[in-house]
């Protein structure tokens, strides 16, 4: 059994001593951890400022939660020692245990509803789809009238399309899917792969098997063209197509168009690889054995996702054999594994001519059904299936792409639109008439200036020269007080106030903007652009304080102080001047009758001229001063005026609108480099399908030149 710590305080004195350890811990601890986090966030220059803001702002709750826990933990230790009354390992993992307990309560659970989250979640979108494309209809050609041309018109345009197309597909005629099957290598290899699909074992039709089984060696159907169609219903398309009743071709959800494409060069496949390129699930068949030709270069693999590779050859897809030349094969060709297939011809067709001979026969049936097993038909099968229901919303995928890319667009445009309109918004409502103000008509700060004006006039009245005397220590306190108190009424409250509500526009601003950049499609997530933001939102010049109006205020009243300083000066020479003015001419009236040069009340009345031409000029001087004070308060108020201006264009521009803006731009670089390499691409695609075509004009040529050449020899 452990021993009492006699060392530790006792109960219940030892919760506080607890609780403050961890306190002290966690506030150190984490102070350097987000001060280290703060620096790396912070731009450069700012790193010191942002490391003490975040170490403000996170160092006390990291504090706060070790010290919760640290006093939750004595308190259950405390508690589980009183009701066991021993001194043991037990009485921490006790308090452990409820302490971890206590805390993990407190997080609710979001696993709770997961399951009918997820339904809600798929029925809400396919909702949402479906009100989408049933509106779009509606508001597709107001939108286009709104935008009568340029790049946003070709956008509502394409917008309208897709919507369009979509909800026609879904109501009308469902599209054909067109599979084609082309062996460059054996002819033979394609056409057994295609009586493989199309021939149904259990008809009682014989005509219409032998047709399937003979359609190359009877001279009665021989068929001549390069590409022959076999559909399940007559085409009502105008195209030459075998209608056949075969389980293969209605066994799809789509109508299906299985083309069979045969070339009287096979080294030459510039024809068909042309025409692959315009079907929806190619089928290329080949053996393994046979390198890959120049002309199927990975670019024309990949420009179409459903092109199945299919080698002919009794390989066991599962076998070490199949899995090696699988991988070579996906490299040289440059399609996926997935889109390799093996089928064994052979097999195939030997299942079905046993199970036609003998249908009745048990082991007929058995045989016939190792066979195609064995061949990997029903894999191809699947593999078909899966391609045609990828090729079934495609049309579906590219509305949606279309209707994304129109409410990305959107999005962004009312992004950009809201913060001018707050922009402006804020301008009218703190300046007041000077947004948009007519000539002649005073703005709201040169009201609020003559205001100030008003009020400061008593103050500047109460100053005449005849009480100068008594004052004159106080002129530059009483002009700084009243010039103070009349600005602070007039315009600081105001300004703090619109400061509080520029603050409440950016979080708003900030707030939409982060919603916009979640509601994205993955294609639109930059790391880089995510991580701009953090540093521009987590900058401490970014927040806006209440003081952020008030420079513009405090510097132009510094200005309007050295007017006053100088007004200060004026009153001590006024008094100074009439104090000289008044001694000068005492004494020297008072000289002159000593001198007996003038009597009494002639030097009396020459002593009273001079001190009062004196006061005359020192007054004059008194007046031109308070005058120029007037024209410096005017000066200022003029300046002021251009100053909160320019102050609020930096707030609204740098922090209120800044995240916005940022935004946008990143998010039109973002759209500007996709059109980048979408136009790269299309080069690309551009220069194969010139190869193909000139491919296709030499083969032209190569058989003019053939048949000229026979007929010469005829």
């Amino acid at each position: 059994m452990a021993h009492a710590d006699h060392t530790r305080d006792p109960c219940p004195w030892v919760i506080l001593s607890d609780f403050g350890g961890a306190f002290a811990m966690g506030a150190i601890g984490g102070g350097i951890w987000h001060g280290i986090k703060g620096a790396r966030n912070s731009p450069r220059g700012e790193r010191l400022v942002g490391a003490v803001s975040v170490i403000k702002a996170r160092a006390p709750v990291t504090g706060g939660n070790f010290g919760v826990w640290g006093g939750m933990f004595s308190t259950f230790d405390c508690a589980v020692k009183g009701y066991r009354q021993k001194e043991d390992a037990w009485n921490a993992i006790i308090s452990g245990f409820m302490t971890g307990g206590c805390l993990a309560a407190r997080i609710p659970s979001s696993d709770t509803n997961g399951s009918s989250s997820n339904r809600s979640k798929e029925k809400g979108k396919v909702l949402g789809e479906t009100e989408l494309l049933q509106s779009a209809q509606t508001v597709v050609s107001s939108l286009v009238r709104l935008h009568h041309s340029g790049a946003r018109s070709n956008e509502l345009k394409r917008f309208g399309t897709a919507a369009k197309s979509l909800l026609q597909t879904g109501n009308g005629e469902p599209v054909k899917v067109r599979i084609s099957v082309y062996g460059p290598d054996e002819p033979s290899t394609a056409r057994n792969l295609v009586t493989a699909l199309l021939d149904d074992p259990l008809s009682s039709d014989e005509n219409l098997r032998n047709f399937i089984q003979d359609r190359y060696n009877d001279s009665g159907s021989r068929i001549t063209e390069e590409v022959q169609r076999f559909e399940s219903s007559p085409s009502t398309e105008g195209t030459q197509a075998v209608s056949i009743p075969s389980p293969f071709l209605t066994r799809f959800k789509s109508p299906i168009v299985l083309e069979e494409l045969s070339t009287s060069s096979p080294g030459e496949p510039s024809a068909a690889t042309a025409h692959l390129l315009t079907t929806d699930i190619p089928i290329v068949v080949r053996t393994p054995f046979i390198p890959p030709s120049p002309s199927y270069s990975p670019k024309l693999f990949q420009r179409n996702l459903n092109t199945l590779l299919v080698i002919d050859y009794p390989f066991d897809s599962n076998s070490p054999s199949a899995l090696l030349v699988t991988s070579r094969l996906a490299a040289a060709y440059g399609v996926t594994a997935s889109n390799i297939l093996f089928f064994d011809s052979a097999r195939a067709l030997r299942g079905l001519a046993t199970l036609r001979k003998d249908g009745g026969s048990a082991r007929a049936v058995q045989q016939y059904q190792e066979d195609i097993l064995g061949a990997q038909l029903p894999a191809l099968h699947r593999a078909l299936e899966d391609a045609v229901a990828r090729g079934k919303g495609q049309l579906h995928k590219d509305a949606m792409r279309a209707l994304t890319g129109s409410i990305v667009a959107t999005g962004l445009s009312m992004l950009r639109t809201r913060a001018l309109e707050e922009k402006e918004k804020a301008l009218a409502e703190i300046l007041g008439g000077n947004v948009g103000v007519k000539e002649g008509e005073k703005g709201e700060v040169v009201r609020a200036v003559e205001m100030v004006a008003e009020d400061v006039k008593p103050t500047l009245d109460g100053l005449r020269w005849w009480r100068l005397p008594f004052a004159v220590d106080d002129v530059s306190t009483r002009v700084d007080r009243a010039v103070e108190r009349a600005y602070t009424n007039e315009f600081e409250g105001a300004l703090v106030f619109h400061t509080g509500r520029l603050s409440k526009l950016q979080l708003q601003l900030v707030s939409q903007t982060a919603s916009f950049l979640t509601s994205l499609p993955p294609s639109f997530h930059s790391p880089i652009l995510h991580n701009a933001l953090a540093q521009l939102t987590s900058a401490p010049s970014f927040t806006i304080g209440p003081s952020a109006l008030l420079g513009p205020l405090q510097t132009r009243t510094a200005q309007l102080a050295h007017a006053t300083r100088t007004l200060h000066l004026s009153a001590q020479r006024l008094l100074l001047t009439t104090f000289f003015f008044t001694s000068l001419s005492s004494i020297g009236s008072y000289s002159l009758w000593l001198a007996n040069v003038l009597d009494a009340p002639t030097a009396a009345g020459g002593a009273a001229l001079v001190v009062l031409a004196g006061v005359r000029w020192a007054v004059g001087r008194w007046e031109r001063a308070r005058r120029a004070w007037w024209a410096d308060f005017d000066r200022v108020g003029a300046g002021l005026e251009r100053d909160l201006r320019t102050k609020l264009d930096g707030v609204l521009e740098k922090q209120v609108c800044a995240m916005s803006q940022k935004a946008c731009h990143g998010l039109e670089s973002i759209v500007e480099r996709r059109k980048d390499e979408i136009a790269t691409v299309e080069e690309e695609v551009e220069g194969v399908e010139e190869a193909l075509q000139s491919d296709l004009r030499t083969k032209d040529e190569l058989s003019e030149f053939l048949q000229s050449e026979k007929v010469e020899k005829k």
